[in-house]
């Protein structure tokens, strides 16, 4: 298969986007982590997240162009890691799921998303 501009794109590359605050106000920065100096921002995120992907398109036509090497994502982990607890809080967090009647599995799904400051709706809607 031959990498092109097309095989780059529909790659699944991390892409983050920070508020940010400086003493021009707030904007939000967004970057492609596995692309060094692939970057922009925007006045809100959606805005910075549409211009991220003209960036993108732009940065690696030059490394093509270039015949410079890109650097392309490294796989997804499974979305699976084993935890050992102690007794005593295993059974406070059954518990908690019970009362708000969801699965373990769901609770610890929110709970860690909200400790990792990424609560998406997705993750809210999965307690309801």
């Amino acid at each position: 298969m031959e990498k092109d501009i097309d095989y780059y794109m529909s790659l699944p590359y991390t892409q983050r986007v920070n508020r940010v605050e400086d003493e021009d106000g707030a904007y939000f920065f967004a970057k492609i982590e596995e692309l060094p100096g692939c970057h922009t921002d925007g006045n809100t995120a959606e805005e910075a997240i549409v211009e991220l992907q003209q960036v993108m398109r732009d940065y690696l036509e030059v490394k093509l162009e270039m015949g410079a090497s890109i650097p392309e994502p490294t796989g997804l982990p499974s979305g699976k890691f084993p935890l050992r607890l102690p007794k005593s809080l295993h059974a406070e967090l059954q518990q908690m799921a019970a009362r708000e009647e969801v699965s373990l599995n769901q609770l610890m799904v929110y709970i860690l998303a909200k400790a990792a400051g990424s609560g998406s709706n997705e993750e809210a809607a999965a307690l309801n």
